[in-house]
């Protein structure tokens, strides 16, 4: 037995999820919990049960997996909720840090829509009561539900509260990294703070990135899905006078790697870094600043990271675009 849950990390996921492996296991004594976003990773956890009943959980589910189970027919329930509430029952459920949990709960709205679009899904909104846990369990097949079965639904803490005590940047990372959960996302900005330096996203981009050293990765990120479609990336990087002539290695992904430029700054000053690309059967986007040879001294830092929308086009058309970015660089005077 095997049953399908997408949603975003929030309160009214989880609750989704106590009621559907509570009721898998009046069925059948071993049930097994597999979060997944990734082919890769739902393979994983399916060998990992050995053949038990299995909920899988799809809270970061990528393009490839909704083509899966597009092509699947499987029945499935699909959660939309407020992120920002979202975001908050995260952080309070699993201890998250800010920037990793805004990253979370954005890719987990990213390929929503295409998941509610499927014609064997139950789509189901908070509050949390007994009329969706029949909902669910009659969707699936799972039997008239007893009345001890659905968990508490209250929400534990201030949301308000907590959202007045962020400070304005944070505020902004976490405006920019939702905006694509809106229903028409034209642009949005990623915020630095959603960028890590030295490979740790533990290390804030939050501003300038001593480049002294050997050759090293000197930024990374945001590693967040983006909606099906076709996007352009603009990321604005600001050299100081030491860094430049020094030669830096761009990258961009989504799962594998779309492009690679390289970049010398001729001056101290700003370079924006245009990319186009599409988003199919893809993972999180991210880009990565290399330094290519060891530098004595001299800085770089995230300027800006703007999102642009290109067209509306369908699911389908998104999906056969495949995957291909083109670079234009603009050298700041």
């Amino acid at each position: 037995m095997i049953h399908f849950l997408v949603g975003p990390a929030g309160g009214f996921t989880h609750w989704c999820e106590d009621v559907i492996a509570g009721a898998m296991r009046r069925h059948c004594a071993a049930v097994d919990v597999v979060h997944a976003s990734t082919a890769r990773e739902l393979g994983e956890g399916l060998l990992r049960s050995r053949g038990r009943s299995a909920l899988i959980v799809l809270d970061q589910a990528s393009g490839a997996l909704y083509s899966a189970m597009r092509e699947s027919g499987r029945k499935l329930v699909v959660v939309q909720a407020d992120p920002l509430s979202a975001l908050f029952e995260h952080m309070q459920k699993d201890g998250a840090g800010l920037a990793g949990a805004v990253r979370a709960v954005a890719s987990g709205y990213a390929t929503l829509p295409s998941f509610m679009s499927l014609p064997n899904a139950l789509m189901l909104k908070p509050p949390a009561d007994a009329a969706k846990v029949a909902a669910i369990l009659d969707h699936l097949g799972l039997g008239p539900a007893p009345a001890a079965l659905a968990p508490p639904s209250g929400q534990a803490g201030d949301l308000f509260g907590w959202w007045n005590s962020l400070g304005t940047a944070a505020q902004t990372m976490i405006a920019g990294a939702f905006n694509p959960a809106s229903q028409s996302p034209a642009s949005f900005d990623w915020a630095p703070g959603l960028f890590w330096t030295e490979d740790s996203p533990s290390k804030p981009a939050t501003g300038p990135i001593d480049i002294t050293g050997r050759a090293r990765c000197l930024l990374a990120g945001p590693a967040i899905l983006l909606p099906l479609g076709r996007w352009r990336l603009s990321l604005g990087l600001a050299f100081s006078e030491m860094a430049a002539g020094h030669v830096f290695q761009l990258e961009l992904s989504a799962g594998t790697i779309l492009a690679v430029e390289n970049l010398c700054p001729l001056t101290a000053g700003e370079m924006e870094v245009h990319f186009v690309f599409a988003i199919g059967d893809n993972g999180p986007v991210s880009v990565r600043l290399l330094l290519q040879r060891a530098a004595f001294d001299g800085t770089v830092q995230l300027a800006g990271a703007r999102v642009m929308a290109l067209g509306e086009g369908t699911v389908a058309n998104a999906l056969d675009l495949g995957s291909s970015a083109a670079v234009r660089l603009v050298q700041a005077r």
